[in-house]
């Protein structure tokens, strides 16, 4: 019986101990949680110069559109017509003006199947190139130019011009959500693009796609 109580008073005993204890550590690292919130905010804009005091659940600054390219229908009188544009992208950064415009160059081009789409100029695989527009139409399918002169777009059998890197980074196919016919590894972004009755509003890139 002896023994039993013996036990008994010291898990008594040791629960206080234990509660002390707690209340020790907790006291102990007081000073480092107020610290860590003092700096945890400035560290914080210091990372990340556009985020506004202690709002730490901010939405992410992703680039929007500015003033989007507008075109009327009739500019578009004949298939595979096209345009070029440059699309201004507006992107939040630590600046007197709180934000920076950076040009896209693109074109927007009239299908045989009437449907509008635009496309990005800047070349997937080497950011630094632009892409030109060719029409192969003439040589395709099956050109069988000995001289190469389709630039090997016929090897993909395009369904209609094609976008090229003039430093031979890669051909892409228009009429085929800029399928990779030779080159790069992925095709070039395209834009979204809102089409009313006669109106053509280019309003932002689309998602890149995964190959």
């Amino acid at each position: 019986m002896n023994n039993n109580e013996n036990e008994m008073e010291q898990k008594d005993n040791s629960a206080p101990l234990r509660s002390r204890r707690t209340v020790l550590k907790i006291l102990a690292g007081a000073p480092l949680f107020i610290t860590f919130g003092l700096v945890a905010s400035p560290l914080m804009r210091f990372l990340k110069p556009t985020m506004k005091p202690e709002n730490f659940f901010q939405e992410p600054d992703l680039p929007t559109a500015d003033r989007p390219p507008l075109f009327n229908i009739s500019e578009f009188p004949d298939a595979f017509f096209w345009l070029p544009f440059s699309f201004p992208m507006k992107y939040l950064v630590f600046n007197p003006e709180q934000h920076e415009i950076r040009q896209i160059p693109g074109l927007l081009v009239k299908l045989q199947t009437n449907e509008v789409v635009a496309y990005s100029r800047i070349c997937p695989k080497q950011r630094s190139h632009i892409l030109s527009y060719l029409d192969v139409r003439p040589m395709l399918p099956g050109c069988g130019c000995a001289d190469k002169s389709c630039l090997g777009a016929c090897i993909g059998y395009a369904k209609g011009p094609v976008l090229l890197c003039p430093h031979g980074c890669g051909i892409f196919d228009v009429s085929d959500n800029g399928r990779v016919l030779k080159g790069s590894t992925r095709p070039p972004r395209q834009f979204a693009v809102d089409r009313s009755v006669d109106w053509i509003t280019i309003t932002g890139l689309k998602e890149p796609v995964i190959v």
